[in-house]
Order: structure tokens, then sequence, then C-alpha cells
């Protein structure tokens, strides 16, 4: 039986993993829309950037969250 990973790389593995979900999600999105309204390439560049922002977001509270719950060192 393997040992289970470490808390925080598993902590820090799920962030990661939200915020490549975030941008991937944007992205589909984004050419969803250049699909039914015809704008290629914007609609994927827009809801691509989207991602990455809404993708930062939680990537940054998520991190600032950890750091502020670890408290004083």
């Amino acid at each position: 039986m393997t040992p289970p990973p470490p808390i925080g790389a598993a902590r820090y593995l799920g962030t990661g993993l939200q915020f490549a979900v975030t941008l991937l999600a944007g992205l589909y999105l984004g050419y969803i829309f250049d699909r039914k309204f015809g704008t290629l390439p914007w609609g994927t560049l827009g809801g691509s950037a989207m991602g990455f922002a809404a993708g930062f977001y939680g990537l940054w509270s998520e991190l600032m969250r950890k750091d502020h719950d670890k408290g004083p060192s």
C-alpha cells in the first residue's frame, strides 16, 4: 500500500487543477460562442481571457486564504 500524498501537495494540486479546468472551460465556451455567431477567433480569445482571469482569481484567493490560515510564523 502506498502512502497518501502530503496534505500540502494535495492542496496545491487541487488548486492548480481548478485553474486549468477554469481556463479550459472559458476556452470551450468562447469556441462555442464563435461557432454559433461566426466570430472566430474573437469569442475564443475572449473566452480564454475570461477563463484565465477567473482561474487566476480563484488561484490567488485560494493561495491567500491558505497563507492567511497559517497565521503568523
